[in-house]
């Protein structure tokens, strides 16, 4: 896997598998002006957890466990991002954050050639998911993390 980095990222073709078992691209350390959501290309899905406030904190309570399909995808904690490869069709995405108690969500969604960014997290009593297709204000901000 490539190293994780910290700054401002450009879109790459460099690929590796993650716990999904599907090959993704990854985003490398170069220039966030160049990067477009015309990019994600071929069913590569970009997944934030864009979580503020209370949920950024040491106890991790913004940290989203992500399932699709009753597989697991990863974690993402607040300012985090992820990139997979996500087939069209309906799925099933399950989100999980741990406050005082469990905060479990499911969400059906349909993957299409313009589904391109998704943003996931935590609320006061469960998770949302959003299909947004637009970078995160500050995305040059913004982790990779590879799971």
């Amino acid at each position: 896997y490539p190293p994780r980095h910290e700054g401002v990222y450009k879109l790459t073709r460099n690929l590796y598998k993650n716990s999904y078992g599907k090959t993704s691209l990854y985003l490398d350390i170069l220039q966030t002006s160049n990067v477009k959501v015309e990019d994600l290309i071929n069913g590569n899905v970009l997944i934030y957890n864009g979580a503020k406030g209370l949920y950024k904190n040491n106890f991790n309570t913004g940290r989203i466990t992500i399932r699709i399909n009753d597989k697991l995808l990863g974690q993402i904690d607040p300012g985090e991002y992820l990139l997979t490869n996500i087939e069209k069709g309906k799925h099933q995405f399950e989100l999980l954050h741990v406050d005082v108690v469990n905060f479990k969500s499911e969400h059906i969604i349909e993957i299409i050639d313009n589904t391109k960014i998704i943003q996931v997290k935590p609320t006061i009593f469960s998770n949302k998911l959003e299909i947004t297709n637009k970078f995160p204000k500050n995305f040059e901000r913004f982790k990779n993390n590879k799971n």
